[in-house]
Parts: C-alpha cells; structure tokens; sequence
C-alpha cells in the first residue's frame, strides 16, 4: 500500500501541475476552451470514487487484480469472509450492482465539507476499471440505471454543464416505465409526471423542484411500477 513517504511527494507534484499553465496549445473547441479557461483558476479540488464496493468498505476496481495484494489487506471483512479466496471475491464484487441502493444519497454534507477545506471542485470517477456505469447508458447493463431493488428501478441524472438545478424535463433512454408506473426523485415528496418516448421517457418537473431541487449537481429518479 502506498505510505506517507510516496504520498506526500505525489500531492506536491500535483498542487506543481495544477499551479503551471497548460501546454498542449489551444482546444479547437470553444467550449472546452472555456472549460479548461475555468478550470486553470480553480487550483484545489476533490476527486472521488464511489460505487457498488462502497458497501464493501474496499477501494475501487484494484481489489480484482490479483497481484494488487495491497489493495486487500487482513482487515478488509470481504475478503476475510471468502476466505481469501480471489475468484469467490471477484464473483461476489461483480454482483454487488444488485445491492448498490443508496436511497440516502445526499451530497450536501460532501460539498459542505469540501467548501469549508477551500475546495473549488468535484471530480466524480463514474466509471472505473470494473467497468460498473453510474450514468445511464445503452453500452452495457452494468449500470446505476438498472440496479432494482423491490421491484423499483433508481436512476441517477446528472447536471450538464455545472448546473446547480435539474432541467424541467429529464430524458430516460432506454427505461421505459411500465403503465401506471409512479415516478419520484429521492429526497422530494412530489409525484412526477412522466410520458413514454420512443424505448425511453420522459419525465417532467414541476417548478418546485426546479426552484428548490432536493440537492444540487445530480438527482436520483425511482421508477416504482404498479403492484
């Protein structure tokens, strides 16, 4: 495992990296231009991992390899209880998407804490090396999208652009509701209306949610159908 004799040396090459103007020469793109323009004065920020191996308490991806024995020390409990066996431990750690449910999702305590330490922005990894999805999309079902639990299917929608607040209407490709379906976005009481599109849907917002969403950034929609 990494110690404080590497890490230390690594977070001053980062802050150096963060501080020296970029080199590559100018985008073509005028938005990422602006993006990258943005970008270069914010310095100090927060990169984080989370996904279905959250429930496990381990590190991303790194525990399935093998020679990374590092990354399952004695004390992590998954792996403890498989008996250190590394093809049981794989097995388990790929069907953990039936499981990821985190109906309390609630980033304002991280952003809170992130502000208060003079942080300027997020870096969220939505896909790692285990190849598990926390955007939707037609690629794989190995997504966020399709983890269910009960019968209900949870998707998150994430904010274009930096947006503080979601759109007034939110695309679902590839999740189409069945009839009577009730569609709600966690952390709010309102029951969303929603109309079919194509193999997808469209849910629409009401302007209580547009002027005080739950939470900024990114909003969890549950698609519960009719019993």
């Amino acid at each position: 495992m990494p110690t404080a004799e590497y890490l230390i040396p690594l977070a001053l090459l980062g802050l150096a990296l963060a501080a020296s103007p970029l080199s590559a020469g100018e985008p073509e793109d005028a938005m990422v231009a602006r993006r990258l323009e943005w970008f270069q004065d914010l310095k100090f920020g927060f990169m984080m991992h989370w996904g279905p191996y959250s429930q496990w308490g381990c590190i991303e991806s790194w525990p399935l390899i093998e020679v990374d024995k590092w990354a399952r020390p004695d004390d992590l409990a998954a792996w403890v209880e498989r008996g250190k066996d590394i093809e049981r431990f794989k097995r388990d750690y790929f069907a953990l998407n039936r499981t990821f449910n985190p109906t309390k999702f609630d980033p304002a305590p991280w952003a809170a804490a992130a502000k208060r330490a003079g942080m300027k922005y997020v870096v969220f990894t939505t896909k790692h090396h285990d190849g598990f999805s926390m955007f939707d999309t037609r690629q794989t079902d190995y997504r966020i999208t399709l983890t269910r639990k009960g019968g209900a299917v949870y998707a998150i929608y994430l904010a274009e652009d930096g947006r503080d607040a979601p759109p007034p209407e939110i695309a679902l490709g590839g999740l189409s509701p069945a009839a009577g379906s009730e569609v709600t976005m966690l952390g709010a009481k309102e029951r969303l209306a929603w109309r079919a599109d194509g193999a997808g849907a469209i849910v629409a917002l009401p302007p209580s949610l547009l002027q005080s969403p739950p939470c900024r950034h990114a909003w969890v929609l549950k698609l519960t159908p009719r019993e």
